[in-house]
Parts: C-alpha cells; structure tokens; sequence
C-alpha cells in the first residue's frame, strides 16, 4: 500500500517512528533495491555503502546526522559549528573502523587524527574517540544502522543475493555501538559477559 506521496505504508510508519520525512527513507530504499546483488556482506561494508550514500543524498546525511552534528565534528577535530564535509566523512570512517576492529581507544583517537600522547595537561583523554564512542555511534550510526536493518529486511533482498546473510544485518546496530565487525564476535560478547572490555573480546575471540 502506497500514501498519496507514493511512499509505502510500512516506510510512513517507520517514518513516524523516527521522525524522518518518508520520502528520504523511500529514497534508502530505492538505494537498497538498486544495489541488491551488490549489497555489503560484512559490517564494515556496510559503514562503507552508508558513508557513500551519505556523500550522494546530501538531505539524507544532514537530517540523519543532525543530532549529532557537532560531535561528529568534534570527533574528526573540527570547529563545532562547521559542515560535515567528504573528509570529515573519510575520517570518521577510519575511527569507526579502528573501533569496531577493536583498536584500544588511544589507536582509535590515531586513526580519527588525535593525539593520545599530547602534554597538555588540562586535555582530557583521548577526547576525539571519546566523543565518536560515547554519542556518534550510539545516538548517531547505530541509530542509523537501526532503520537500514528494517528497510533490508523489508525488501527482503537474500534471495537475490545468497552471499548477504541475514545475520550481519540484524548485528548492524549493536555491532556499531558495541564495537564489534563480525556477528559472531557480537554473540561470543554476549556469551561472555565476564570479559570486561571489548579489546578483551576481540582478543579472546581470536584465541577461543
């Protein structure tokens, strides 16, 4: 069923859910549709497809990013008040990969252009890859990677392509905001709770 904008009915209720306008979810789903059969098979693919569809749907990154907008900025360095720009987006990419690859935060604040080593005693710790961990993936992409997971489910594209598996699809959320890349090492987390930190997780992962 279709509104009278031409925006499916399930996408009007995930629209009010959210409070994104319907048409920019139409329009991540069209995206999802086009490129089924070339759809991302790892977590890390995905943060990558969703950066690129940032960089082509320019609404659709200031709305989807609009709350956190200043700490993606504070995050890559930049002035608060300035624009999300393609290199501040290529940053945020490297810190976010570092995070879910389970570099300790000080490798994260590396990769997003700080330095964890800077003498100014008045700094807080590693405060770029604070403010990636502590609000833009959890306010921000897991958020985000929330609403892809329900709009790749609707279309249902496993069919169509047998190497997208479902269940990095569903991790894409709690992977983010967790810092995990693979399903499996979101799972042996959970199944592990007495293993404090998510550096420990990866590296018991390895070793289990």
């Amino acid at each position: 069923l279709k509104d009278s904008e031409g925006v499916d009915q399930s996408l009007s209720i995930l629209a009010s859910q959210s409070g994104l306008p319907p048409l920019v979810l139409s329009r991540l789903k069209a995206t999802i549709i086009q490129d089924t059969g070339a759809l991302p098979i790892t977590i890390m693919g995905w943060v990558e497809w969703l950066v690129n569809w940032f960089r082509v749907d320019l609404e659709a990154k200031d709305l989807l990013l609009f709350d956190v907008r200043s700490s993606v900025l504070g995050a890559t360095g930049r002035n608060k008040n300035g624009d999300i720009t393609e290199d501040v987006l290529d940053e945020l990419s490297r810190g976010i990969s570092a995070w879910l690859v389970g570099m300790p935060l000080r490798d994260v604040e590396i990769a997003l252009g700080g330095n964890p080593d800077s003498n100014n005693i008045t700094a807080k710790t590693c405060p770029r890859a604070r403010e990636l961990v502590g609000t833009v993936l959890p306010r921000g992409f897991s958020f985000i990677m929330g609403l892809i997971t329900r709009v790749v489910t609707e279309v249902n594209p496993y069919d169509a392509q047998e190497d997208l598996s479902s269940d990095v699809v569903e991790a894409l959320s709690a992977a983010l905001r967790l810092g995990y890349d693979s399903p499996k090492k979101l799972h042996f987390s959970q199944a592990n709770p007495k293993i404090l930190s998510r550096v420990g997780v990866h590296q018991a992962f390895v070793n289990a």
